[in-house]
C-alpha cells in the first residue's frame, strides 16, 4: 500500500523520474500540495468502497471511518453556507470533524480560509494525528524530488 501511495504522490506532483531527471533533492509531502491531495482523494475512495459494504452506525463502520480523513474538496464544505446542520453528517469533513451545529462550524471556520492549502493541511494533520498515524507519517517521510 506505501508503494502505491508514493507512485500516486509522485505522478501527480510531476516527480516521475526518467533518462532525463537529475536528483534535486528531498521534500516532504506536505510541502506537495497536488500530491498530498491525489494520495487523500486515494486513500477516501478505497476507504469509501469498504465503507458501503458495512452497515451504517455499527462499531466497525465508525472505526473505518474514523481513519478516512477527507479531501481539500471536502474540507472546502465547511464554509458552504447552504450546507444546513441537518445535513452536517452527509459530509465526511463535518463528520470527521465533530461538527454537529451551526455555532461549531462557524467557530472552525473563523480563523481558516477556504482556498488556503496550509489551513486544509493543518485541520487534516491534527486529524490524522489521533486517527491515522500511518497516512500521517506517509506525509512526513522525504520524497526524492526529480
Amino acid at each position: 500500500m506505501k508503494e502505491k501511495l508514493i507512485q500516486i504522490f509522485r505522478e501527480e506532483a510531476g516527480l516521475v523520474e526518467d533518462e532525463d531527471s537529475v536528483y534535486f533533492g528531498e521534500t516532504l509531502a506536505s510541502y506537495v500540495p497536488d500530491g498530498l491531495e491525489a494520495v487523500m482523494r486515494f486513500h477516501c475512495e478505497e476507504v469509501d468502497a469498504v465503507l458501503k459494504k458495512l452497515p451504517k452506525g455499527e462499531m466497525q463502520e465508525i472505526e473505518l471511518f474514523a481513519t478516512r480523513g477527507f479531501t481539500m474538496q471536502e474540507y472546502q464544505a465547511l464554509f458552504d453556507l447552504d450546507i444546513k446542520e441537518r445535513d452536517f453528517f452527509l459530509h465526511p469533513a463535518f463528520r470527521s470533524l465533530w461538527i454537529q451545529t451551526e455555532s461549531q462550524r462557524r467557530k472552525l471556520i473563523y480563523s481558516i480560509q477556504k482556498q488556503k492549502f496550509n489551513d486544509y493541511w493543518h485541520l487534516l494533520s491534527h486529524y490524522l494525528a489521533r486517527f491515522n498515524p500511518f497516512l500521517l507519517t506517509f506525509f512526513f517521510r522525504s520524497h526524492p524530488v526529480c
